[in-house]
């Protein structure tokens, strides 16, 4: 009897030892998966949007009567191009280049024109415009010469991207009253030419910009650099050397304004910890928890941004 209780007590020692040790395994995995979270990498940025005027250095395009346009919305012309030229005039022109089977692969008055005036004899189309519409055509050149051009050309001034949109404010600057001045366009305004190397975004400059900017300082609006050009009559300036085409036909406009952006991994600010002066988080690597050195990025009060050597998106964060 004594050999059987022993037994029976060893069993049940043995019994309960691997439940506590199973349970305890349940309960560590459990404790595990709650405790751990996946790194990310993201990208924050302090912005707001801000609603403004686009101002441009431009210069509005005239032309009498019923004329074609030659360029494409947006084209860079040089200067001397013709822009447009008068609709009788293209019309012969055109069936002068059919009958001399000149057309180059044209179909259309359009086309021919722009295949023609667009690509060839500058100096002519500026001859043609001094002389105006006296003589449809230039005297006829040596075969393989250039092909005339019509008389009666608009040409450019000045080098820059063409544009059929005017709304009268064309020459207006950055400290000019858009809300009182222009607007008037005229009949014969055709277009504009769009020239300079940059071009301005005026706002109002509201508490948090003159608190978050100072001239000179850089930011980005609508994903392209800008720097801040001055401060005037309560209004901010901005100054942006690219994105110009992308911007011909606007005036009023909304733009998203980035005082800065952060990148790194983020993390819930509980994982966060500092030690001797550093910040440090832990990492479960190999199964086993690694503490890590980080540098603060950026901190919102409950989410961090953080960056490190080792930290990789992807990596299992083990929280408090």
């Amino acid at each position: 009897m004594k050999g059987g209780a022993y037994l029976r007590l060893t069993a049940s020692v043995i019994f309960v030892a691997f439940g506590l040790w199973l349970g305890a395994g349940i309960f560590l995995e459990a404790e595990e998966k709650q405790s751990t979270v996946t790194a990310e990498a993201v990208s924050i940025s302090d912005e707001k949007s801000l609603a403004g005027i686009i101002v441009r250095e431009e210069k509005p395009l005239y032309a009498e009567g019923d004329v074609f346009i030659l360029p494409d919305e947006g084209q860079w012309l040089s200067g001397g191009d013709a822009v447009a030229v008068s609709r009788d005039a293209a019309k012969s022109y055109f069936d002068y280049l059919s009958a001399t089977e000149k057309r180059c692969g044209a179909d259309t008055v359009h086309e021919a024109i722009c295949a023609v005036s667009l690509s060839k004899n500058r100096e002519k189309q500026r001859l043609a415009a001094e002389r105006g519409a006296e003589l449809l055509f230039g005297e006829e050149e040596e075969e393989n010469e250039h092909i005339p051009l019509p008389r009666a050309l608009v040409p450019t001034d000045c080098a820059g991207r063409f544009s059929r949109f005017c709304d009268g404010f064309e020459g207006l600057g950055t400290h000019d009253d858009f809300s009182s001045a222009g607007g008037k366009i005229p009949e014969t305004c055709i277009g504009k030419i769009v020239y300079g190397d940059c071009w301005f975004f005026v706002a109002d400059a509201d508490s948090e910009i003159t608190e978050k900017l100072c001239v000179g300082m850089s930011v980005t609006l609508d994903g392209y650099p800008a720097e801040v050009e001055e401060f005037f009559g309560g209004k901010i300036i901005f100054r942006l050397r690219r994105g110009l085409e992308a911007h011909l036909t606007d005036r009023e406009k909304t733009l998203t304004l980035v005082f800065s952006s952060y990148e790194g991994i983020s993390v819930p600010c509980s994982a966060v910890f500092g030690e001797d002066g550093n910040t440090y988080i832990r990492i479960l690597h190999a199964g086993e928890a690694e503490k890590l050195p980080v540098e603060l990025i950026y901190s919102d009060g409950e989410h961090c941004l953080v960056q490190g050597d080792g930290l990789i998106p992807g990596a299992q964060l083990l929280l408090p």
